[in-house]
């Protein structure tokens, strides 16, 4: 047995270490808009944010008629509306190259008021752009709780 013991120990030191890859970390900062800021807007985004990390935006108003311009290094996304609630939800992304602290658009229309929430992600695929897929249908309008998103495929493979 004791022989049994050793031998295992010794496996455990011998064995090659594998360094296993993580999965991104995500932190989330939301803005609110209260229409007094139209037509620029700026969102928030969560501290620290590092060269090469993802910078994710997504932003709802209560316009469905505004038109979003996002300022650089900013690209959008997605966007799509809901004339039923009157409402525009845009999403823009990119690549930070270390210190920002926030995001800007600008955005048509009188006084919107809404809220942004900006993510950080540590460690996300950096070298192709995320991918956005449309909306899900059964999606839009009251309140449904069979939503059914589309199919997306990764251009860089999973």
């Amino acid at each position: 047995m004791q022989i049994l013991k050793y031998a295992i120990a010794l496996a455990l030191v011998l064995l090659p270490s594998y360094a296993f890859a993580t999965f991104p970390t995500w932190t989330r900062t939301t803005t609110a808009f209260d229409g007094s800021t139209h037509p620029n807007y700026t969102c928030n985004l969560p501290a620290s944010v590092a060269a090469g990390d993802r910078i994710v935006i997504f932003v709802v108003l209560n316009n469905a008629t505004t038109t979003v311009s996002w300022d650089s290094p900013a690209t959008e996304l997605h966007e799509t509306t809901d004339p039923g609630a009157n409402v525009k939800l845009t999403t823009a992304h990119f690549l930070a190259s270390g210190g920002e602290t926030t995001a800007t658009f600008t955005g048509s229309g009188s006084g919107n008021a809404g809220a942004c929430h900006a993510y950080r992600i540590v460690g996300s695929h950096a070298t192709s752009a995320p991918i956005a897929g449309t909306a899900a249908t059964n999606s839009i309008g009251s309140p449904n709780t069979t939503p059914d998103p589309p199919s997306v495929t990764a251009s860089w493979g999973v």
